[in-house]
């Protein structure tokens, strides 16, 4: 039997194609047949190019010169609520070292004689005085100090409101008691600029009249606020139930009702000094009711102020925790149920909680519980 040769690897695989040496070979190689390699991993990241080169991979990033990203805004976002919060806080303590300061500056006066008997007493600080002087009595004689801290306390204030309602634009239910709760606001600070350039011993009816708008409008202010948590706390208990409650407004309505329990009392009082008794020489008489009356009056208005001061830290709390708030209003969908609920009342239809104006007429939600 004669010996057969061998036959190359490629006749066996292409039994049918001729190959010669001085041919360039096109066939694929015998792999190609079967299962395909697995693809390299830079070929899968680069996928034209055969290996990783240095010139393939991305650049590194190239320091700028003006970083849009400082660190200062870092810092800034890290500590967005405390600076949220320190206008108010500010306008807090500018307005206590004020007190604090006319206090001391009326105690350390020297004293004269007084009366037949010429008995050393502190002088009157001005014409509508018993007991304890207004705060306006004092700011008469310290007119750049109470010009610059009432300057000061309208901005700031202004600010704190007008930011607080930008902050919660995002909660629809209330928007209008938020608004003119910060017009209110507003106003009340011009009408405290407006004392400071209205002296109670050369001005005193029109010094009555604007500190008696002032106390109105910051009254006004407080109860459209404590109305917008009021409607924003039952949206809320509508749609997650009266057991499930947001922290940061129920503590802000409790320290709001203690403000507001606080500086009552204060406000009448004041209110009372200030119309009931315009005398001075009736004032000046100790034995006279309207005596009585001024003395209550002048404590209660620098009880009034204390109020205040606690109020602006209320609104520094509120603005502290709005950004929670805010997303857990939101993420809880509550306007979308108020708005369903608004248009079922349009309708003649039952809002609910927002599904019975989604259903066809005639449908219930008890069609959806199912028997």
């Amino acid at each position: 039997m004669p010996r057969t040769t061998p036959q190359p690897w490629w006749k066996r695989i292409y039994p049918g194609v001729r190959f010669t040496p001085n041919q360039p070979t096109t066939l694929p190689h015998p792999h190609s047949l079967r299962a395909p390699p697995p693809t390299p991993w830079y070929s899968r990241i680069y996928p034209t190019s055969p290996l990783p080169h240095r010139d393939h991979f991305p650049p590194r990033p190239i320091a700028r010169k003006l970083p849009t990203t400082t660190r200062i805004d870092t810092w800034t976002q890290s500590h967005v609520r405390p600076l949220r919060a320190i206008p108010n806080t500010l306008a807090t303590v500018l307005w206590t070292t004020m007190l604090l300061y006319f206090a001391s500056w009326y105690t350390t006066r020297k004293k004269v004689p007084t009366g037949p008997e010429a008995k050393l007493a502190l002088p009157k600080p001005c014409h509508a005085f018993s007991l304890w002087p207004y705060i306006s009595c004092v700011g008469q004689h310290e007119k750049l100090v109470f010009r610059g801290v009432c300057i000061a306390m309208a901005l700031l204030i202004s600010f704190s409101f007008i930011q607080l309602t930008r902050l919660t634009a995002p909660i629809k239910t209330g928007r209008r008691l938020r608004f003119t709760s910060t017009a209110f606001a507003i106003l009340s600070s011009v009408a405290l600029v407006a004392l400071t350039y209205e002296l109670i011993d050369e001005m005193p009816l029109p010094h009555l009249i604007t500190a008696s708008g002032q106390i109105f409008a910051m009254f006004v202010c407080k109860c459209f606020d404590w109305g917008w948590n009021m409607a924003v706390r039952r949206a809320w208990a509508r749609k997650m139930g009266r057991w499930r409650r947001v922290r940061a407004l129920e503590v802000s309505r409790w320290c709001k009702i203690g403000v507001a329990a606080f500086s009552v009392g204060p406000a009448i009082f004041t209110c009372l000094g200030i119309y009931g008794c315009q005398n001075a020489d009736v004032i000046a008489d100790q034995a006279s009711t309207c005596n009585r009356i001024v003395a209550l009056s002048e404590i209660a208005e620098w009880e009034l102020s204390l109020g205040w001061v606690a109020y602006m830290c209320c609104i520094a709390y509120d603005l502290y925790h709005v950004d929670d708030v805010v997303r857990i209003w939101v993420s809880a969908g509550i306007d979308d149920d108020v708005v369903y609920e608004e248009a079922a009342k349009e309708d003649g239809m039952e809002g609910g909680n927002g599904v019975q104006v989604l259903l066809p007429l005639g449908m219930g939600r008890g069609d959806l519980e199912g028997p």
